[in-house]
């Protein structure tokens, strides 16, 4: 069954939106492509995480990242290797979660 409304494969945006929208996601302000770096914003977006826990996962070198002078900077190749890696939870480990709540 074809689709009638292009609008639903946009996801409700119109063409004009959704490539600038495209091009926002895919090029940096220098025209690169997926930048390879991401500030620690763009990090908290990339991941969902809030600050805090950003802040926490870096204390604990739990995450990778590079540091330039007060600047902390993630290379997005690292943050997907982490993220495939990652493990679950053991039980102590929820036990510990628990603990900071």
């Amino acid at each position: 069954m074809a689709l009638q409304n292009a609008d639903i494969i946009l996801h409700g945006m119109n063409y004009e939106t959704f490539v600038e929208q495209l091009r926002k996601d895919l090029f940096n302000d220098n025209g690169y492509v997926f930048n390879k770096f991401l500030t620690f914003q763009q990090t908290m977006d990339f991941l969902g995480f809030s600050r805090a826990h950003l802040y926490r996962l870096i204390r604990t070198g739990e995450i990778p990242f590079k540091q330039r002078g007060s600047k902390k900077f993630f290379l997005r190749e690292e943050l997907e290797e982490w993220i495939a890696t990652g493990d679950t939870l053991q039980e102590f480990d929820i036990d510990n979660l628990n603990d900071e709540f």
